[in-house]
Order: structure tokens, then C-alpha cells, then sequence
């Protein structure tokens, strides 16, 4: 639109962008947050499903959707050490989110990215995550790009 200035809002224009969203969202079907959700206090509902005691093992991050309409997904990120990979360890902690922690919280996609070039995809497929995409680009390690899986199982 010919004569409109484009900036970043800055900090004294909080209640006017607070405002237009909230405006937005009260009209807007699609958007990600149900009218009022965004300026709600944010609750985290991530929890991380651990292996091991003293020490540790390995982890499984599940982050919650935050706003209703996305309440019922979890992002998952597992971390094995590397010498205890290969014994099971990732596939326990998974075992353990999809039968007893995701339904106890009312999950029902589980969803992560994978790198192309990780072998452990083919965990996430013996488990049932289906590849849906490919995220090209999707980082940058030591300066070059890598394309990442988006996978997702549904409970």
C-alpha cells in the first residue's frame, strides 16, 4: 500500500499492537489464538520424561501448545547421551510419553523435526511418526544449511 511506513513497533506501542490483536483475533477463524488467549499470562505446560536416576540418561522434552486450538499437541525433543545411544533408551522414553504421559494429558499429535541426515528418523517411523514435510533450510550448522523432517504421530 503505496504511503504506508513500515517499522518495528516499539516499546511504548505495547497496548495499541495488544489491542489490534485482540481486534484480530475476534474476527479471525484461522488465526492460531482463540479472542484474548495472546494476552493471557502465558502457563507452561511442557514437562520433560527422563531415563535414569543419578545419573541421568536421557531426556524427552515435550513442549505444549500453548492456545487452545493447539493445547492437544506436544513438540518433542529427545536427548541421549551419546554413550547410551543404541540401548534402548530413546525408544523407553518415547514408549513412555505415548502410552501413559500423553493421554494422561490429553495429547493427541505428538510432533518433531528431525535432521535428514539423523538415523534416528527411523526410530520415529518404527514408533509411527509419519514424515509430513520437509523443512528446507531449516538450520544452519557451521555455516551450512540442513534440511530437517517434520514428523508427527497422532494418539
Amino acid at each position: 500500500m503505496a504511503g504506508v511506513i513500515y517499522r518495528v513497533a516499539d516499546a511504548t506501542e505495547r497496548p495499541a499492537v495488544a489491542e489490534l490483536w485482540r481486534k484480530v483475533e475476534s474476527d479471525a477463524e484461522f488465526m492460531l489464538a482463540e479472542p484474548g488467549e495472546r494476552a493471557a499470562p502465558l502457563e507452561d505446560r511442557s514437562f520433560e520424561v527422563v531415563a535414569g536416576r543419578n545419573p541421568l540418561l536421557g531426556t524427552l522434552r515435550v513442549a505444549v501448545g500453548r492456545f487452545q486450538r493447539v493445547a492437544h499437541c506436544g513438540h518433542l525433543v529427545l536427548g541421549v547421551l551419546p554413550s547410551n545411544r543404541g540401548q534402548g533408551i530413546g525408544t523407553g522414553l518415547l514408549h513412555t510419553l505415548i502410552n501413559h504421559e500423553a493421554p494422561e494429558r490429553g495429547l493427541t499429535r505428538l510432533q518433531l523435526n528431525v535432521a535428514v541426515e539423523n538415523p534416528a528418523y527411523r526410530l520415529y517411523q518404527r514408533l509411527g511418526f509419519t514424515i509430513e514435510g520437509v523443512r528446507k533450510h531449516a538450520v544452519i550448522v557451521d555455516g551450512n544449511p540442513r534440511d530437517e523432517y517434520a514428523m508427527a504421530l497422532l494418539l
